[in-house]
């Protein structure tokens, strides 16, 4: 029987067994891990080895009070208070040695990449495709949220300053990557090499284009 929780989301039949990997636990991974969470996935690996500070709270789910304590752990800690029968583990940073230490290859189906550096999106993405794990990479910048099924080929003069603070943030965007994100594993589908963005800025001002927030086609 659909825990009560649960109950309003039992008829669009979404998939929520097995276990996610979430890396980057930041304004876009922070959200991605908690929906996940919310929408009943009961097992989360969580990877960020950085500290919550003040700049990160426009944009994260958490309270000030976890101002110096590291993102994996605070994003588990609130999961913790929402949906305390869910497995959530925190961790620092994800290589390729902590997740064969961990076996995690045999534990997950997904891994979802939201780190600042190319390096370290290709890596993650490498390892996904030797052990046939899926892979959604999630970015938020300005106004616009992201998801693709492979890194870019290109960095940004930024690459060797992780966490930097000149890209332009808010919370809009992060939602809306998290969200792209979390559906496409929800649905089982997965991405391949397209990207699908979604702008939050006014179609009048920006002369965006607006793209679905959700592909259902399996690719």
């Amino acid at each position: 029987m659909e825990p009560t929780n649960l109950i309003r989301q039992s008829t669009l039949k979404l998939h929520t067994e097995g276990a996610v990997i979430v890396v980057g636990c930041g304004g876009v991974g922070s959200w991605t891990a908690y929906s996940l969470a919310l929408a009943g996935v009961q097992n989360l690996w969580l990877f960020d080895p950085d500290e919550v500070s003040e700049s990160n709270l426009n944009r994260l789910p958490v309270p000030k009070t976890v101002v110096g304590m590291s993102k994996s752990r605070a994003i588990a800690q609130l999961i913790r208070e929402h949906r305390p029968d869910t497995f959530v583990r925190p961790l620092g940073t994800f290589s390729v040695s902590t997740a064969d230490a961990l076996q995690l290859s045999t534990k997950v189906r997904w891994i979802i990449v939201t780190t600042d550096t190319l390096k370290s999106r290709q890596m993650c993405a490498a390892w996904a495709k030797a052990n046939n794990v899926n892979y959604i990479e999630a970015a938020a910048e300005g106004e616009t949220g992201s998801v693709t099924g492979a890194p870019a080929e290109w960095a940004t003069p930024d690459e060797e300053s992780p966490g930097y603070a000149s890209v332009p943030v808010w919370v809009g965007p992060c939602i809306t990557a998290a969200a792209m994100a979390v559906a496409h594993v929800l649905h089982q589908t997965t991405l391949g090499d397209r990207t699908i963005r979604q702008g939050m800025g006014s179609v009048a001002n920006t002369k965006r284009k607006i793209y679905t927030i959700y592909d259902s086609g399996v690719r």
